[in-house]
């Protein structure tokens, strides 16, 4: 994310952006690292989470989850080495560090959007509102929590999550 930050930056006039007003979007593990490198990036100020994992749920997984990971960690040939034994051992030993409810203090003065399906199954509305438990007792974080109708991938709700991505985007990060 660092890179290409640096990388618009460098080239903001090429690619017509105003890069002091730089945003970050991520869906699933994408709004995992949304959010880590909005809470690491200093003049980094809007991050929007659209379905954002955080590696607290894994604490609370079933075995049924467990095997959907584990079949779907395995199949990502395009990430080279990575297993689902790896993958857990890896989150276990980072618990800490990949909770995103503890960068709440690293998100003061940002503003973040928080979006969730309301039948996702891999990041259910449950684990969104625990974050947002905890980034409510912030009250430097200009926090937007929505629930929208759809699943993980928001298949029929798509139009819906890009209108109220835009419009918050719109009105708080410009």
């Amino acid at each position: 994310v660092a890179a290409v930050l640096d990388y618009v930056r460098k080239n903001a006039k090429k690619l017509r952006v105003d890069s002091s007003k730089l945003s970050i979007i991520g869906h699933s593990l994408g709004g995992f690292t949304a959010l880590r490198a909005t809470a690491q990036i200093d003049d980094l100020n809007c991050v929007v989470g659209i379905a954002a994992h955080n590696f607290e749920s894994d604490a609370i997984m079933t075995d049924e989850r467990r095997q959907g990971y584990d079949a779907y960690i395995n199949q990502l040939f395009m990430l080279q080495n990575l297993s689902s034994e790896r993958f857990f051992a890896e989150t276990a030993d980072n618990k800490e560090a990949f909770d995103t409810r503890n960068l709440a203090p690293r998100l003061s003065g940002k503003s973040v959007l928080l979006i969730v399906g309301s039948e996702d199954t891999a990041v259910s509305p449950e684990i969104q509102s625990r974050l947002v438990e905890v980034y409510k007792k912030n009250p430097e974080i200009n926090l937007t929590a929505e629930v929208i109708p759809g699943d993980h991938s928001f298949s029929g709700t798509r139009i819906r999550l890009q209108r109220l991505v835009i419009d918050w985007v719109d009105n708080n990060c410009r």
